[in-house]
């Protein structure tokens, strides 16, 4: 594995959502998305989307698609991206492990870069690891 990052975001809310606080470094409740090597996105980048219009946006810039899925309901969960850049072989994957409140309104989230084994066999092609998570709004926004 290589070095273990973990990053903060500050969760900018316009309204008041009407969600109750669950307190400081308490658990959020949060699940795999999307999970892969191949994206548009090639430099180091943390993303929230918070909306279709937001997800509709990073998904063009992350597959050259027009539209995002429609399977996710803004209303209820937050969709959270972790990208590590462009990587110049095979064998590269990020592992979220963690979504963590740290203060009200702002969460911490947690990933690992798994790295090929030095002298191993990958595939020789150019690899943009990343991975989304879908975060429960009542839990994370605070």
């Amino acid at each position: 594995m290589r070095a273990r990052l973990a990053f903060s975001i500050l969760l900018i809310l316009t309204t008041a959502l009407g969600y109750s606080q669950r307190g400081i470094n308490d658990g959020i409740v949060w699940r795999s998305y999307r999970q892969g090597t191949q994206s548009q996105i090639t430099q180091p980048r943390n993303i929230v989307i918070q909306n279709q219009g937001a997800f509709d946006t990073y998904w063009k810039e992350h597959t050259g698609e027009q539209r995002g899925p429609r399977d996710v309901d803004f209303n209820k969960e937050l969709l959270i991206a972790v990208h590590v850049g462009q990587r110049t072989s095979g064998g590269y994957r990020v592992i979220i492990q963690s979504v963590q409140r740290t203060k009200p309104g702002e969460i911490k989230v947690s990933y690992v870069e798994n790295a090929p084994a030095p002298g191993g066999f990958n595939t020789a092609v150019m690899t943009s690891p990343f991975e989304i998570v879908r975060v429960e709004r009542a839990n994370a926004v605070g």
